[in-house]
């Protein structure tokens, strides 16, 4: 097991560079100049060089992408051009709001994924579950956002369609319905990739094992067939995690949540670029994590990994 940690976290460093540098060429090929948003674009040529020169941004490239990595071992993201407050606080501040979201709409879709994975069990379901996860994949967020606004917000008044309370009260049913949007194609993302061990483990010699010692159906789906697709279900819950992560910008943006997601879109916006670097590497940094708690988890539900 320390072999296979060991292995996972020397890779740690290059991914690592990877995204550093994928964040500072966002800068590089965006649209417009900082300089100008920051200054006005009535400046003159002498207060845009000065601007430049304060900033760095008159370095070459390699010299400044050194220096924003010595800035980034310090913490330092930057300041933001638009509110002129520190990068690392705007996104301590909007990280609890996306991390709440993310959880409670992957919670809710193991809740549909579970269930319809059994269901695929009968032959009979097999095709129609098939086809409804297909469907649920195809339907782009927004879409569910206002179809579930529409039924649980305006046709039945169940939950508020927007808001959020800033005083710190309870924000649950400002997450609900967004977790919902979000729920439907994440469900489908782990159905499909987990269908095929499932129906294979029908198969397996325990499982007929299990029948010839007339233990209920019910009991073979839940503690046999379900327990052998566990290792399968967790890349597919990586995958899922990782994705809810993009899904957070439209949802938030939707949904005016005040996450990491609506924080990133209204940054691309306004050009506050290092707000948008901030985010990007923040995202990074959040599926090299998990993707690495995630991978320690297979290992341990999975010993050939471990090999």
């Amino acid at each position: 097991m320390l072999g296979f940690f060991a292995r996972r976290l020397a890779l740690l460093p290059l991914t690592a560079l990877l995204a550093v540098a994928i964040a500072f060429a966002l800068l590089q090929l965006a649209a417009g100049d900082p300089i100008t948003l920051l200054i006005g674009d009535r400046a003159s040529p002498e207060q845009i060089a000065a601007a430049k020169k304060a900033l760095g941004y008159d370095q070459p490239l390699p010299i400044q992408f050194f220096a924003w990595c010595l800035a980034l071992l310090r913490l330092d993201l930057g300041t933001s051009l638009t509110t002129q407050l520190p990068v690392l606080e705007l996104l301590a501040q909007r990280l609890p709001t996306s991390l709440a979201l993310a959880g409670l709409a992957f919670f809710f879709s193991l809740l549909l994924a579970v269930p319809f994975l059994l269901l695929t069990s009968r032959r009979a379901l097999d095709l129609p579950v098939a086809a409804a996860s297909a469907f649920c994949f195809s339907v782009p967020v927004f879409l569910w956002g206002y179809f579930f606004v529409a039924v649980f917000a305006l046709g039945l008044d169940w939950l508020p369609a927007q808001g959020w309370n800033y005083d710190g009260g309870n924000n649950l049913p400002y997450l609900i319905l967004p977790a919902l949007s979000l729920a439907p194609i994440q469900a489908a993302l782990i159905l499909r990739l987990s269908r095929p061990t499932f129906a294979q483990s029908a198969t397996t010699a325990f499982v007929e094992a299990a029948y010839a010692r007339g233990e209920s159906t019910r009991a073979i789906l839940l503690h046999y067939r379900l327990r052998a697709v566990a290792p399968a279900l967790i890349p597919a819950a990586g995958l899922s995690l990782t994705t809810l992560l993009g899904g957070v910008v439209v949802t938030e943006s939707v949904f005016s949540l005040p996450g990491l997601g609506r924080l990133a879109a209204s940054a691309a916006l306004a050009r506050d670029y290092p707000v948008v670097q901030g985010t990007v590497l923040l995202f990074a940094a959040l599926v090299i994590i998990l993707n690495l708690l995630l991978d320690g988890l297979h290992a341990a539900l999975d010993p050939r990994l471990r090999l």
